[in-house]
């Protein structure tokens, strides 16, 4: 099917006044699902937002993997919904997942490296990358009305993971959001692999969105450390954008 390449629509803007308020889902026609991880060995949360007309119709849509969930679904559902009501963007199923130890889940291991972040349970991003691609894509795809393109997103240290998993697992989704990556991670462990990765693969059919608002500091000096590796050498096939 057509590639998209609306990631840098959807977040780029700024985030639609939520339509609901705390965990009253239903005001947006969402459910919330509790799935038992092997992989995680804890059950894990959902919220899950379907396209209005996913009751009528006989389509197929794409999903967004939203790290967070319980922080960004309610302003990314809406601004989905006005965007592809509008005909800017398709419609596509929401699946906000609930973290319950963001800091575990979404750090690579440091190698060594001092932290220059207090979290108490690094490290884990590895074991959260198996639980997404061995247990929760498939049981959306078993459950949903999914077609073959698949987007992730996360914000803060969920980017650094969405830009570890483009770096390690490249096909396990068409398309990565990192929004505010917490590339200060680990003294930029991340930009020097990204370094290492963009100069070495020849090919990457992924769309790739990287945005930092006024955070400063070496999160930012990350996020232009990997546009100026990308400008200097963009894996053929990759579509990317930076916005500062």
């Amino acid at each position: 099917m057509c590639r998209y390449l609306f990631v840098m629509i959807l977040f780029s803007l700024s985030a639609v006044e939520a339509q609901a308020q705390g965990d009253d889902l239903s005001v947006i026609q969402s459910e919330k699902k509790l799935i038992e991880s092997e992989v995680l060995d804890e059950s894990v949360e959902l919220w899950i937002s379907k396209p209005q007309d996913y009751g009528t119709s006989t389509e197929s849509y794409p999903v967004l993997y939203l790290l967070d969930g319980d922080t960004h679904f309610f302003h990314a559902t809406s601004s989905i919904r006005t965007l592809a009501g509008s005909g800017l963007i398709p419609n596509l199923i929401v699946v906000a997942i609930l973290n319950r130890d963001r800091g575990r889940d979404f750090t690579p291991n440091s190698q060594g490296n001092e932290s220059n972040m207090e979290i108490a349970n690094e490290g884990g991003a590895d074991t959260f990358l198996r639980f997404l691609t061995e247990e929760l894509v498939p049981e959306i795809d078993n459950n949903y009305r999914t077609n073959s393109y698949k987007l992730l997103a996360g914000h803060s240290l969920g980017g650094l993971f969405t830009l570890y998993t483009l770096m390690s697992a490249p096909d396990a989704f068409n398309a990565y959001l990192a929004i505010s990556p917490s590339l200060q991670w680990s003294d930029q462990l991340l930009v020097d692999q990204a370094s290492d990765f963009f100069h070495s693969v020849s090919e990457l059919e992924n769309d790739l969105y990287l945005a930092v608002a006024n955070e400063g500091g070496d999160m930012l000096s990350g996020a232009m450390k990997i546009s100026g590796i990308l400008r200097e050498k963009t894996p053929e096939k990759l579509r990317w954008k930076f916005d500062h």
